[in-house]
């Protein structure tokens, strides 16, 4: 497919498709702090120590990474339809396995398979994105993937409400697989873009290995995907554990970092454009750094609560923003690309959480997210160098 064909998939189509993943990628955002929020509870109901638990996103990412490697060579087989539907299909699936869970093995395994669905749709939506938007998709993707947030945002407050009122997180799992039964319904009906699949535009594109932008987008998406899930996954277990704060108010208090991540990518989406991404993701990352120091060393869970929201804000539009740079430098290999960037990505989610869970054990968890704040700062300065 060639880029003038990419741009047969109308204006309205291209809007009803990004309305479609919108609600997609909100209900994907369900399952990425998910865990950290109900993670106090769970260790509760299994009786975990930190370095058990530091299984949980291992697992999870896992799962994440498997899904971005299967995800374009499924789509290329089964359809882009197809895929979204059995992607759908399986978060519905696993949140019931988790709803369920007897033991910690049977909920490790929902966790994998959630994320093996969630990090489908990541890769399938920034596809999709690229191929409905090509050349203009730097603000596309930053609005899109701000829905992410709006799930990710009412995702510990649902944990919240579930454990003050049904007292069982379980509960939060049952709602969680009820909304993916109505991704089946949007996914149905949604527009779909033509796929890529000529051999002469494969043919012509160099190895990845050999695209310096691309192996430095990578590397940068890697650092970013394990400082946002390390500070994710553990910050509802440091204002528990180490500021005193109740589990319920905990979960709840992560939701400011998700909605400051809306607010990031809003204000990226406005303000985004080709030659500008490198310096708003370089003022980010000196924002977020500074915000995320001020919530391990404040003194009072109030203040660390606080600024909680101003690291999200700093957070936010980080990847959809490395993502569209690289998608713009992918043409005729759209698929192959977004599942190698959200691999590598993943990676990061894989290694760096669980690396944490066990660092916490050694120097304590306060310091042990310190590691993130820099691990955030080389995402910034590896993208500068693309």
């Amino acid at each position: 497919m060639t880029e003038s064909d990419a741009f047969a998939f109308s204006f309205l189509e291209a809007a009803a498709l990004e309305r479609a993943l919108r609600v997609a990628l909100a209900m994907r955002g369900l399952a990425v702090p998910v865990f950290g929020a109900v993670l106090p509870a769970v260790m509760a109901t299994f009786g975990l120590s930190n370095a058990q638990a530091s299984l949980l996103p291992a697992v999870g990412s896992l799962g994440a990474v498997v899904a971005a490697l299967s995800s374009g060579p499924l789509s290329a087989r089964l359809k882009l339809r197809t895929m979204a539907l059995w992607l759908a299909g399986v978060l519905a699936a696993a949140a019931l396995i988790l709803a369920g869970a007897p033991t910690w093995t049977f909920f490790v395994v929902g966790a994998f398979w959630l994320n093996w669905g969630a990090g489908g749709i990541v890769t399938l939506s920034s596809m999709l994105l690229a191929l409905a938007f090509r050349g203009r998709s730097g603000r596309a993707f930053n609005r899109a993937f701000l829905f992410i947030g709006v799930g990710s945002l009412a995702s510990p407050l649902l944990v919240g409400a579930t454990l003050a009122v049904a007292g069982s997180w379980r509960w939060t799992f049952v709602v969680m697989s009820a909304a993916y039964a109505v991704l089946i319904f949007i996914f149905w009906n949604a527009p779909y873009p033509p796929n890529e699949q000529t051999a002469t535009a494969a043919s012509d594109l160099r190895p990845w290995w050999r695209r310096r932008p691309l192996i430095l987008c990578a590397a940068a998406l890697a650092c970013y995907v394990g400082a946002e899930a390390s500070l994710t996954t553990w910050a509802a277990r440091f204002l528990n554990a180490e500021r005193g704060m109740s589990t319920p108010l905990a979960a709840s208090a992560v939701s400011l970092f998700w909605g400051g991540m809306i607010g990031g990518r809003y204000t990226f989406s406005r303000w985004v454009r080709a030659g500008r991404e490198k310096a708003m993701v370089a003022l980010a990352s000196g924002v977020g750094v500074g915000a995320t120091l001020v919530f391990l060393g404040a003194p009072g869970g109030a203040l660390s609560i606080g600024v909680l929201g101003i690291s999200g804000l700093a957070f936010g539009g980080v990847w959809p923003t490395v993502m569209s740079y690289a998608a713009t430098r992918a043409v005729g290999a759209t698929g192959a690309v977004s599942g190698l960037l959200v691999t590598l990505g993943f990676l990061g989610g894989l290694l760096f959480p669980a690396w944490i869970g066990v660092l916490s054990a050694w120097i304590g968890l306060g310091a042990a997210l310190r590691w993130a704040v820099a691990v955030f700062a080389l995402a910034a300065g590896l993208f500068a160098l693309a």
